[in-house]
């Protein structure tokens, strides 16, 4: 499953239905440490950082760009 945001609220149902762990799209560095604390206090993890539909091959500098940093958030997210 994939998850906005890791919270109690978020997880809770989803490891009720049995998973084991999430995805998460929108996760910085800074929040990275308290998700996995929270997924792993469930008895759950997350198992994916990365963030899918970049546009590295857009005509548009800007939206390759983004997407490459929208990467590198996730790399930091992951190793945090």
């Amino acid at each position: 499953m994939i998850v906005d945001a890791v919270t109690e609220s978020a997880l809770k149902p989803l490891k009720e239905a049995g998973f084991e762990g999430v995805e998460t799209r929108n996760c910085d560095d800074t929040k990275a440490a308290a998700a996995h604390d929270l997924a792993q206090s469930m008895g759950m993890r997350i198992h994916s950082v990365m963030r899918g539909w970049m546009k590295f091959n857009s005509e548009d500098p800007a939206a390759v760009e983004k997407s490459l940093e929208d990467t590198r958030q996730s790399l930091r997210a992951a190793k945090a």
